[in-house]
């Protein structure tokens, strides 16, 4: 049995849908993330669950016991909001133990639990400061203190660490969770931070325009994103629509049908290379395990000697390009597409690679032999920036602009460059996609 269930729940300010037929369940000591862009409803579904806002369909269940109609008081749920809303005229301690003293609870027992909490959220030394003392991170800490003072049988966090700088959030976020986790707490905490999501969340519900339209882990939201609008929201996905997908080569593209695939999955590699195998797996900063490739010391993959003496791995001289070609042999032949093709039979033992230009006209190579679960497509660098540790590159595959993420160090080429390159994709992350609203 779910510890909370939301079904159908349905709001409209001045006419227009706000919440739209949410339906969720949470089990008891989950931590819940509802993520999504400004406007999307993650905040009035919170404001919902606690009953500052009514519902005008909808039933909502905790512990068995429906709430719906109580007063926000009644639902032994607490609320954590953007704003600390501290009393300024009141210590620390004293904010925190407001509400057990509303609630009668003897002198010696509320200082014991003030005490309990203040060294639960390691403010135990600023017990007799006041608010205006605190820094933000500080503060929002005494904020959700007070809540937890009242022990409620469901937390809400709303946006909490919004207004608070990047280094205090990282820091503040992991307390969160240390804390929910310590408590058995069940919690829903609203943001629009993916990153944020993904780092502190059992599960995270996807919203737009509100409704829930995907929920799962954070690797399965992360990895398999199921409509456009989560593959655009999520991570930096290179999301191909439907004439998009028509115009690549390899790309079994249906009427309708989007692709996404993840910028840390595609491989690049100078013309002219290919990798025959799957690249090593890495972590993004703050993303489920991915795949790279990886290069020797040079930057450039390693080509495999070839049993044909004075030629390269593919056995081949250059093109009018400067690429790679073979000369002109009964070998060759040209096919209706007007690209170079091999004879069947011809020279056992060479590598089936030939070089061809398909409709795009750019130059592209063909799978080899025993590769046929990659697609190669050719491409250009257009720019280079470094994130940190990564090295994030934008491609322009035929007028198509996407992303390419590699290790810094780890890529063939440098910030800088402008380079032909080939792009090498695992059909099985070339993700297909719903529709929005499907």
């Amino acid at each position: 049995m779910s510890y909370l269930q939301l079904n159908g729940l349905n709001k409209q300010f001045n006419g227009t849908n706000v919440l739209n037929n949410v339906h969720l369940e949470v089990a008891k000591g989950e931590m819940i993330t509802l993520l999504g862009p400004s406007g999307c409803g993650k905040s009035t579904l919170l404001r919902c669950i606690s009953g500052l806002t009514e519902l005008e369909q909808g039933s909502i269940i905790l512990e068995d016991q429906e709430i719906t109609a109580l007063a926000p008081r009644e639902r032994e749920v607490g609320m954590v909001f953007q704003s600390y809303a501290l009393f300024p005229n009141l210590t620390v301690s004293d904010n925190i133990g407001y509400g057990l003293k509303m609630k009668r609870m003897n002198k010696g027992d509320r200082t014991r639990k003030i005490n309990e909490l203040l060294e639960l959220v390691d403010l135990s030394d600023k017990a007799q400061a006041y608010p205006h003392t605190l820094s933000g991170g500080q503060q929002q800490r005494v904020a959700l203190a007070r809540s937890l003072a009242m022990q409620p049988k469901l937390m809400l966090l709303d946006e909490p660490l919004s207004a608070l700088d990047a280094k205090i959030r990282k820091s503040l976020r992991l307390q969160i969770r240390q804390l929910q986790r310590r408590m058995g707490m069940t919690m829903i905490f609203v943001t629009h931070d993916q990153e944020e999501a993904l780092m502190i969340s059992d599960r995270i519900c996807v919203m737009h325009n509100g409704r829930i339209v995907q929920e799962g882990s954070p690797e399965e939201i992360y990895s398999a994103p199921r409509t456009e609008f989560v593959a655009r929201f999520i991570g930096n996905y290179n999301v191909l629509g439907p004439q998009e997908a028509g115009r690549l080569e390899g790309l079994a593209a249906q009427p309708g049908i989007s692709y996404a695939l993840r910028p840390e999955s595609i491989t690049l590699l100078p013309v002219g290379e290919y990798a025959m195998t799957r690249p090593p797996s890495f972590s993004m900063p703050g993303y489920p395990s991915s795949s790279m490739s990886e290069y020797p010391s040079s930057g450039m993959p390693e080509r495999e000697s070839s049993e044909m003496l004075g030629h390269d791995s593919f056995g081949i001289g250059h093109d009018l390009a400067g690429m790679p070609e073979r000369d002109s042999s009964s070998e060759l032949g040209h096919d209706s597409a007007g690209m170079l093709r091999r004879e069947s039979g011809s020279r056992p033992g060479r590598e089936s690679v030939v070089r061809g230009y398909d409709l795009l006209g750019m130059s592209r190579h063909l799978p080899p032999a025993g590769d046929s679960a990659a697609l190669y497509w050719p491409g250009k660098v257009s720019s280079v920036m470094m994130l940190g540790n990564i090295v994030r590159y934008g491609i322009d595959v035929g007028g198509i602009p996407m992303t390419v993420d590699t290790l810094a160090g780890h890529g063939p080429f440098r910030p800088g460059e402008q380079s032909a390159v080939t792009l090498r994709i695992d059909r099985s992350q070339c993700i297909p996609l719903e529709k929005d609203g499907a």
